[in-house]
Order: structure tokens, then sequence, then C-alpha cells
């Protein structure tokens, strides 16, 4: 590794262990081509199903993770029925990549990489991601929510993200950030506390 000379092994090296990690995001179970040799536009049901792992995922991560960290904010996306899918699918597949700024994508890769092989603190960066802009979908309408979940607040410090992602990933190792500010001129979780109640 860093050796100028192997500049492209490497980079195929880490691209390809980055997607044996995530290569269920891009799987689709029962997607037969048609007798012209194509497949057909794929609409993915936003249910529990596992035609798509990445939906499975995303299933789990709203009712195993989100629900028990913050309950509010997530009976607040069953009432829009926002399925994580709608905005979750984009996020998994390209690893937050158009969620964050470059520098801050690049700390955030860092933090991805250096957990564990099976990226499987993207788990955790969702709900954190969610729970650190929760005040302004809370105050929001289906729109306004939404909108936000598509195009990612940039006021959001990736420090924080990361924090409270260890943090809900292994609470005795890692402490909650002691600010976690949702954005500019909003609440901030306590670190005594998984969340906070609106002001």
């Amino acid at each position: 590794m860093l050796n100028p000379e192997y500049l492209e092994e490497d980079s195929y090296t880490l691209f390809r262990r980055i997607m044996n990690a995530i290569e269920g995001s891009y799987l689709i179970s029962n997607l037969e081509p048609t007798s012209t040799g194509h497949f057909p536009a794929c609409s993915f049901a936003m249910s529990s199903s596992n035609e798509n792992q990445v939906i499975a995922q995303l299933n789990w991560i709203k009712e195993r993770l989100l629900a028990p960290t913050d309950p509010q904010l997530h009976n607040h996306l069953e009432k829009f029925d926002i399925p994580l899918p709608l905005f979750g699918i984009r996020w998994l597949r390209l690893l937050f990549g158009r969620e964050f700024p470059l520098q801050d994508l690049l700390v955030l890769w860092d933090a991805i990489f250096a957990d564990n092989k099976s990226f499987d603190l993207v788990n955790y960066i969702v709900v954190a991601m969610l729970v650190a802009i929760r005040n302004i979908l809370l105050t929001s309408d289906y729109t306004a929510s939404l909108t936000n979940l598509m195009r990612y607040p940039t006021t959001v410090d990736i420090s924080n993200i990361i924090e409270y992602a260890l943090h809900l990933k292994n609470p005795k190792r890692y402490k909650a950030p002691s600010k976690f500010y949702f954005t500019r001129n909003s609440a901030v979780i306590d670190g005594r506390n998984n969340f906070c109640k609106n002001h």
C-alpha cells in the first residue's frame, strides 16, 4: 500500500473490498430479462419483503435502531408514510456520497473503513443522520420533511454524526457527543440522553 507504482492495483483492491461489503445494496431478486435481453424498469416495493437486501436492511434500521433511539421521530416518519428506502437506498448505495461535501465525506469514509470490514457502522450513521435533523423533521410537513431527507442539510457537523453513530453502536466504549447539534439555531442532544425533547 501507498507505493505510487501500485496505485492502480491498490485502488482496485480497495474498490473490490468496498463493493464486497455493500454488495447487498445492489442485489435484486426475481428480476428476469425480457425476450430482447433488456431488464425491465424496476419499482421497489416499500415493504418488509426480501425482494432487495437494502430494503430489508433499511427496514431493520428503522425498527431495531431508530424506533428505540427516537420513538417520536420514528412515529413522525410513520405518520407521513415516509419509508426509509425512499431516501435511504441512495444513502447506503453511495455510502452517503451525495449527502455531504467531499471533505466531510472523506472523514466519514475513514470512520466506516476503520470500524470493521462489514461496514455495519453505516446502519448507525443512518440513525445519527436522522436524529441530527429531528427538530427540522418534527416541525415540517410531508413535503418539507422529504426535501430535507432527499437533500440533507449541509449544516450538520460530520464529527458529531460519527461520534453519535459510534455511541449508538457501542455505548460502553464511546460516549455520546456532549452537544449534538441538529443544525443551526436548533436544540442539542444532551450527552447523557439518547435525544432531547423539543424546546
